[in-house]
């Protein structure tokens, strides 16, 4: 032991002795670990950091399994007062749903979006306050009477100057007067991952849009979240639970029939229930996308250490000849390569906290607030120690090991020329076949990212995305009852298409890949009405001229038109996928289907194209569309047409507004293309696309450097053959293409193996996560192509040294 510390001072002392090599190195491996630190950043807040809250692993996540629905789904309040008050293994169970509110404070009103709990909410979670107080028992009950508010620390700092006289603070919620009584702990923005809410409000109070939803069974809207009594496993949960699911499928049939409850531990239900167990998939590929990054970086330091080891070998020799046993020359020679990858760990520290940085800048969502929330824990700096000790090794082994078999008498005989052999050629050989193998599986993954982007980009939506502008208004707890409502849209809807800048205007209660949706349960004419025979289906509520202006053809039927009223039949207009399933083999034009078993029935006047509403990579889903004018909803998504760009719309929309109302918040307002790009429906395509166009060029240029090195050593090592073949009559075009030729050679094995493991790899992938296109083959030619021609010039300049050699000087210095 006490010979180590005088090993780590050796391998100091060489790095200092070769600061180029050390830079070169250092800068290698740096990029390399850097960039699995930077992943892991950002893959462990989602994936492997449980929840700041007292004893977090002990939180299970509950969600109803219905068997209309391919995926879990969020209970109804209803549901979860009866889970929580019949169950036998939860301490307690609590709800929250995400949902956005007009705040005021100074005069200055801004909408922010705030997560609407049960009064048991932090108790559950074991939070304290920051500052102030949490809400207290009994304050979610009466509707309005509690009008208390919790914001975030974040929130507090921003909104509200860090003041420390914040707890007392009157403000304004949605017109309603509200008092902020706490100030969560720095850190905690709740129970969901990737959502970033302002503000914590009871149920009930200040609620914008579910005074019908905290009693009706139909509205699944809340997460619920339960804390396991000591002793209970999930198993344990999932049976109990199960048999309460069956209580209340018989208790509330018409709602409850065919209705399931899943439990899952909270970090494996992440980011939502709908997708649970998903993340971890997708962290495992981005980890093994990183890892081969990491590969070639060790591939090409310990080519240059290979190198370094033949430059010392009479140094080696010299020490062996001196008593050093084979083992201390290993040691020695890993001390030095583990030295440097940790310094090298530094360096990737300082990448990994740079990415950070711009992961945390990153906006899922165009419309709610969702961002990563990445930052560098110690378990982040664990992992960089031990991935750099790891390196280091993987570095150093081969290397060290290479080195020390020495043949004493001929090492020192040849007085430091050096010897190649064919054994230290062939392991050089390998590693650059290594390097360029996986930068072609990395350059083809980033091309198939690619080309499954701009695939994704041409997908058939069902709707347009060109010169249409999105606006919101929310008339919920505004002064207005549905008589003033209705006409104030009218009036808005009015002004709107006067515009000479206006092609078309209409307005809908939600827009595709928005963050709202909801589902009615439809009852076909002629079945038995009951809860078994009913599906639950897709809605949306959208005016006069909304297919025209969104541009979703309609294949049959009409519109919705202005003689629609209140008087006149109820009617509705569905998508093809609903038509087929509702009506196999049948005209739907003129059936009918009603949403409530002892409602009316409502008439199909018009038959409209399928539309992609959650994800690009669902299947065509039933969907039908209501008329605002029988179906009147105090919110509203405006939808503009315009003649040429919705630029100047978007000044003038909210203008004409205001004129009606000057205290309505417009929000919201951006253009279609906006709402798509930016949103969750193609932004993880794009982060993925980032990522491995990122991962691809630093494989390439590594993988290049690497066989420019091996190719200028291989030069090096045959300069007196090179002479003697010249001084025989080869001309420079022979000698060129006997060291291009040695390049090409080694290019192409790597190319074949790489083009292979990127097939099997790009199918994996494919399988977990829409939007990975695999097997274009024009990715792979182009990939390969690409890679092969900077191979070439990585290999033309070494050889084009080679062929301007003087064999007559070569062959005087023997």
């Amino acid at each position: 032991m006490s010979l180590i510390p005088e090993d780590i001072r050796f391998g100091l002392r060489l790095l200092l002795k070769n600061p180029k090599f050390s830079a070169v190195a250092l800068l290698t491996l740096g990029l390399g670990i850097g960039v699995n630190t930077a992943i892991y950043s950002l893959v462990e807040p989602l994936v492997l950091r449980p929840l700041p809250v007292q004893d977090p692993r002990a939180l299970v996540v509950l969600g109803l399994q219905d068997r209309h629905l391919d995926h879990p789904d969020q209970l109804s309040f209803p549901d979860y007062v009866d889970y929580r008050d019949n169950n036998t293994v939860f301490t307690d169970l609590a709800a929250y749903t995400p949902t956005t509110i007009d705040l005021t404070y100074d005069g200055r009103p801004e909408r922010i979006w705030a997560e609407e709990v049960t009064a048991n909410f932090f108790d559950l979670l074991g939070i304290q306050p920051a500052r102030g107080r949490l809400f207290t028992t009994g304050e979610d009950r009466a509707p309005l009477a509690n009008p208390v508010v919790v914001v975030t620390y974040e929130c507090w700092q921003r909104r509200f100057g860090a003041e420390p006289s914040i707890v007392g603070k009157n403000i304004t919620l949605n017109r309603h007067p509200a008092v902020i009584v706490g100030v969560a702990p720095e850190g905690f923005l709740g129970a969901e991952t990737f959502f970033t809410p302002d503000a914590f409000i009871p149920v009930n109070q200040i609620s914008p849009g579910l005074e019908g939803a905290v009693t009706d069974r139909n509205e699944r809207l809340f997460n619920v979240i339960g804390r396991l009594k000591p002793g209970v496993s999930i198993n344990q949960c999932r049976v109990s639970l199960g048999v309460l699911a069956q209580q209340l499928e018989k208790q509330y049939p018409r709602t409850n029939e065919g209705v399931g409850i899943v439990a899952y531990p909270e970090i494996e239900a992440r980011p939502h229930i709908a997708v649970a167990g998903s993340l971890p998939t997708v962290a495992a590929v981005f980890f093994g996308l990183a890892g081969l990054v990491l590969i070639i970086t060790c591939a090409n330091v310990a080519n240059l250490m290979l190198g370094r080891g033949l430059a010392r070998q009479r140094e080696m020799a010299i020490r062996a000849a001196l008593g050093a046993s084979r083992w201390r020359l290993i040691r020695q020679s890993l001390a030095e390569s583990i030295l440097l990858s940790i310094c090298s760990g530094i360096l990737a520290l300082l990448l990994a906290i740079w990415a950070t940085r711009v992961f945390s800048k990153i906006k899922l969502s165009a419309d709610a607030p969702a961002k990563f929330v990445s930052e560098l824990s110690w378990t982040a700096f664990l992992f960089t120690l031990v991935v750099s000790i790891a390196a280091g090794i993987i570095c150093g082994l081969i290397p060290a090991i290479r080195s020390s078999r020495l043949n004493l008498q001929h090492t020192l005989k040849e007085a430091g020329r050096g010897a190649a052999g064919s054994a230290r050629n062939y392991i050089r050989g390998l590693l650059v076949v290594t390097q360029v193998a996986v930068s072609m599986v990395l350059l083809i993954c980033a091309g198939e990212f690619i080309q499954g982007a701009r695939e994704a980009a041409n997908v058939d939506l069902g709707f347009r995305l060109d010169k249409v502008l999105l606006f919101s208004v929310d008339l919920h707890n505004e002064g207005y009852d549905e008589a003033r409502g209705r006409a104030f849209y009218r009036n808005v809807l009015e002004r709107l298409r006067s515009q000479p800048r206006t092609s078309s205007a209409s307005m809908a209660r939600f827009v595709p890949f928005g963050y709202e949706s909801q589902y009615k349960n439809v009852y076909v004419e002629g079945s038995s009405n009951t809860e078994k025979d009913a599906a639950s289906v897709l809605y949306n509520v959208v005016d006069t001229d909304y297919f025209k202006t969104a541009g979703t053809a309609i294949l049959e039927g009409v519109e919705f038109s202005d003689y629609i009223t209140e008087k006149t039949p109820r009617t509705a207009i569905v998508n093809q996928v609903m038509a087929q399933k509702l009506w196999p083999g049948q005209d739907a034009m003129g059936k009918r289907f009603k949403t409530e078993i002892n409602g009316p029935y409502l008439e199909v006047a018009g038959i409209a194209a399928n539309t992609k509403f959650f994800f690009l990579g669902e299947q065509p889903q039933p969907i039908f569309y209501l008329p605002f004018a029988q179906n009147y909803q105090p919110k509203a998504i405006f939808h503009l047409l315009a003649r040429d760009d919705v630029g100047g719309l978007a000044e003038i929309a909210p203008r004409l507004v205001h004129e009606l109302d000057s205290d309505l918040h417009v929000y919201d307002v951006k253009s279609m293309e906006s709402h798509f790009y930016d949103g969750r429906a193609i932004l993880p395509m794009r982060l993925g696309q980032i990522l491995t166009s990122i991962f691809g060029l630093l494989g390439l240029v590594l993988a290049i450097v690497g066989l420019y090195g091996v190719v200028t050593y291989y030069v090096s090592q045959r300069l007196r053959e090179i002479g003697i073949r010249m001084a025989l009559g080869a001309s420079r075009r022979n000698i060129l293409s006997l060291v291009v030729g040695h390049g090409i050679t080694l290019t192409s094995i790597g190319l074949a193996a790489g083009m292979i493991g990127a097939w099997a790899l790009t199918r994996f992938i494919s399988s977990v996560l829409y939007g990975v296109a695999s097997e274009h083959v024009l990715v792979f030619v182009f990939a390969g192509a690409a890679l092969g021609l900077v191979a070439l010039l990585a290999c033309f300049f070494p050889a084009q040294t080679a062929a301007n050699v003087d064999p007559v000087s070569i062959l005087k210095q023997d």
